[in-house]
């Protein structure tokens, strides 16, 4: 399951940019996932670029384009009603921190995958899902679905589904169990002490 993860993890990395497309049809969002594929895989196999820049790139891009606080808050699942707004806006910062080391980490993973569009479906005028195969050669292609959603600024993925496994689904549950047989406070340590 790991192994699936961090793929998954890889390849979200290529959904990120921050050229907004306004009304996109099923199409321009097809073209547009396509043109970020080649984005990642431009910094994935530059031979000029060593881990640690491409690690960086990958963040930068990721840092203006996941929508952050609206996992974060997903992610704390019932126990966000008994939060203050504050306490909130300090989860999502680790939370956010967590992210970042790792999907910008994941890029020192890249094998040499490639990824192809299978089909962009509209869950409504704002959210699409992107399905996609990872294939890479002598191994099953692995199916993953990103949930974008178009916003003011433009694209934001919110969710990967990786053969059936939802990413926000499966650190709702991790993160309720934390908290639940812990507290608030060791769950951010635990995303802190990850993302170091």
């Amino acid at each position: 399951m790991n192994k699936i993860k961090n793929l998954g993890l890889i390849i979200l990395l290529v959904i990120t940019c921050n050229t907004p497309i306004a009304n996109a049809s099923d199409k321009e969002l097809g073209d547009y996932v396509n043109g970020l594929l080649q984005n990642f895989f431009t910094i994935a196999k530059d031979a000029n670029l060593n881990e640690d820049k491409k690690v960086e790139m990958v963040r930068s891009l990721l840092s203006q384009n996941l929508d952050f606080d609206w996992m974060a808050k997903f992610t704390l699942g019932r126990y966000r009603k008994g939060l203050s707004a504050s306490e909130i806006d300090s989860f999502s910062e680790v939370y956010k921190k967590y992210l970042l080391t790792t999907y910008g980490n994941a890029v020192r993973q890249y094998k040499g995958q490639d990824v192809r569009i299978k089909a962009v479906q509209a869950i409504n005028d704002a959210e699409f899902v992107v399905k996609t195969l990872i294939i890479k050669a002598s191994q099953e292609p692995l199916d993953v679905d990103y949930l974008v959603r178009q916003g003011a600024q433009g694209y934001r993925v919110f969710d990967v589904v990786t053969e059936g496994v939802s990413l926000i689904n499966s650190q709702q549950s991790e993160f309720a169990s934390v908290i639940s047989n812990n507290s608030l406070g060791s769950l951010k340590s635990d995303l802190a002490s990850k993302s170091q």
